[in-house]
């Protein structure tokens, strides 16, 4: 091997250390867009820092492995057919390569960024869900108790002639009964959504368990209501 031969091998060589590092700088707006969003998706689950950092390292490493993968096959291309491509065509190769294997990194990060995307949405919007729900079951104890207090009335009332007082329970068992129809509108529209939930996550995964089990606890809500109100027209009419 000559001289001439020998220093542009050790040129392509040394290029294809350095062109990884310059073309990885390059950041697609598309991408960029991408990973902006899944960021702030993280964020809005309450994941924290931790799980942001981890997301942009796997970023990184994806874009990285795609721009290395790149210039070694152009590198390799490049020193296979030096003879015939010359100096500025070998270059040409190597960079070629490169860039080719930086934008197929590139839409790899970009996929994972939407992905993520979607599951941190999806985190939020459970994590929403089960909040909502709690207060559901909270206001039914509630309303659960309200119902305890006006029997003991009503039948404190029941047969005593005191028209005013009968009126008055009868008007706060109606409250009461429209309060446990809108509750179990709530409720409802929320089994409606997670049962849509459900259906995009995994069966094994943490999420299906947590909201499987949480409507299941809406469903046994949902029936003490119903229970509530044929409670309530009952003693609507036995007064």
């Amino acid at each position: 091997m000559n001289a001439s031969r020998f220093l542009a091998r050790i040129t392509l060589a040394s290029l294809a250390l350095s062109l990884p590092l310059s073309v990885t700088s390059c950041v697609n707006p598309a991408l960029l867009a991408s990973q902006q969003k899944a960021h702030g998706a993280i964020g809005a689950s309450g994941a924290g820092p931790q799980k942001n950092a981890k997301f942009q390292a796997d970023q990184d490493r994806t874009v990285n492995q795609g721009t290395t993968a790149g210039a070694v096959v152009g590198t390799g291309l490049a020193m296979a057919f030096a003879r015939q491509l010359g100096p500025l065509g070998s270059l040409a190769v190597l960079a070629g390569g490169t860039m080719l294997g930086n934008q197929v990194g590139q839409a790899a990060a970009k996929k994972k960024a939407d992905a993520m995307t979607i599951d941190a949405n999806l985190d939020s919007s459970i994590k929403n869900a089960l909040a909502a729900n709690k207060t559901a079951r909270s206001n039914v104890s509630r309303l659960q108790s309200q119902l305890s207090s006006l029997k003991r009335r009503a039948n404190k009332v029941r047969g005593s002639g005191d028209a005013d007082e009968i009126k008055d329970v009868k008007d706060d068992l109606r409250a009461l009964q429209n309060n446990i129809l809108a509750q179990q509108k709530q409720i409802n529209e929320s089994i409606t959504t997670q049962q849509s939930m459900v259906k995009k996550v995994p069966g094994t995964s943490k999420q299906y368990a947590q909201l499987t089990s949480d409507i299941s606890g809406l469903q046994q809500s949902k029936s003490e209501l119903d229970s509530a109100g044929k409670e309530v027209a009952s003693l609507l009419n036995s007064l």
